[in-house]
């Protein structure tokens, strides 16, 4: 399958790939695609200055899918995404990255499926994480789902995604924010590029995973400073931050903290925070129920699972976190009562052990 562009002929798929410093996996990454089971793609790899062997990695491939371009200096992966957008010239744009495998049928699955379903602007799909440990997570496959579960987390993985590149065109959108994340690193720290493009495309498109298994997402595990791991926490603040007040919603800073991750639950000793973390989930649905920015009905199943989680946080904490949890909900539900019980169990049976 080829699309016309005037005397040329061009495949459908750019498969674009940012490089740095990805040597230890690079041959491994590009050859899952060259030896796709589709075949007619133009692979444009984009080497951000990398200081390894990378270089020499790309070269070595003699093969006349591959576009190699090397960046003048070193700008990130949310910039260099940027030029590989302005590079592609293909109906669509698929990510992958320089440590990551796509399964044989990747895209011939996504192709296939954006050529039937002509709504569908991002299409992703299951994946496996591997690296530390092995597994597929459950990810919201339908668009309502996903877009609803945005609010809180990235249900797309982004170098599994296949792009309509007629979305990004029509509506001039690329990879960022309408805001500038200022810190020392720049962008050397994460800066959500690819949650940052769900929320400004979440408007004007649709979202699909297919119920395929196309990637092997790797994930092993990484020393992260203090120092980077706050100014993380910060990006995060500043981007969630940005999302809340799409709804008109200020929230504060501890309840910020735990719309981020409930982890940071662990640091509170004040009961009075889980009434106010469930007035900020309230909140959340009073608000899109006057916007309709998120489909409300899967807004409210969102929320829903996400208060019940947060109970799994309590227990270590003691009964009256748990008995205030409960008076908040207005509700006692049997499964937490029973887990509540076991982790008690646990507990005293295993300071009897250590006596």
């Amino acid at each position: 399958m080829r699309k016309e562009m005037g005397d040329m002929k061009l495949p459908l798929i750019t498969v674009v790939m940012p490089v740095y410093n990805a040597a230890v996996y690079l041959n491994e990454s590009i050859d899952s695609i060259l030896n796709q089971s589709y075949s007619d793609f133009i692979f444009l790899i984009i080497n951000d200055c990398s200081t390894d062997n990378t270089e020499q990695i790309i070269l070595d491939y003699n093969d006349s899918r591959i576009k190699y371009i090397k960046n003048e200096k070193n700008i990130g992966v949310r910039y260099t995404l940027n030029r590989a957008i302005d590079l592609t010239e293909t109906k669509y744009l698929v990510r992958m990255d320089a440590d990551d495998i796509s399964l044989p049928n990747r895209l011939q699955w996504q192709i296939d499926f954006m050529e039937k379903h002509l709504s569908i602007g991002v299409c992703g799909g299951l994946y496996e994480i591997f690296g530390n440990k092995n597994h597929v997570p459950k990810i919201p496959m339908k668009d309502e789902e996903i877009k609803a579960k945005l609010i809180f987390i990235n249900q797309i993985c982004h170098p599994s995604i296949m792009i309509r590149m007629e979305v990004l065109r029509k509506n001039i959108v690329n990879y960022g924010v309408s805001f500038e994340f200022n810190d020392t690193f720049g962008p050397k720290i994460s800066e959500l590029e690819d949650f940052a493009l769900w929320h400004r495309l979440k408007t004007l498109t649709k979202f699909e995973n297919i119920d395929k298994l196309i990637l092997r997402y790797r994930m092993e595990g990484q020393n992260i400073s203090y120092n980077k791991e706050t100014l993380v926490l910060e990006r995060k603040k500043s981007f969630f931050r940005f999302v809340l007040n799409e709804l008109d919603i200020n929230p504060s800073d501890d309840n910020l903290l735990y719309h981020i991750s409930f982890k940071y639950f662990e640091n509170s000793v004040n009961k009075s925070q889980i009434a106010e973390y469930r007035n900020h989930l309230n909140l959340i649905l009073h608000q899109n129920s006057k916007k309709l920015i998120y489909s409300q009905h899967e807004l409210i199943k969102v929320v829903d699972e996400k208060w019940e989680q947060f109970f799994y946080h309590l227990p270590p904490k003691g009964w009256n976190y748990v008995m205030t949890y409960f008076k908040t909900s207005k509700k006692i539900r049997l499964k937490h009562l029973i887990y509540f019980l076991k982790f008690s169990i646990n507990n005293l049976t295993g300071a009897k052990n250590r006596s």
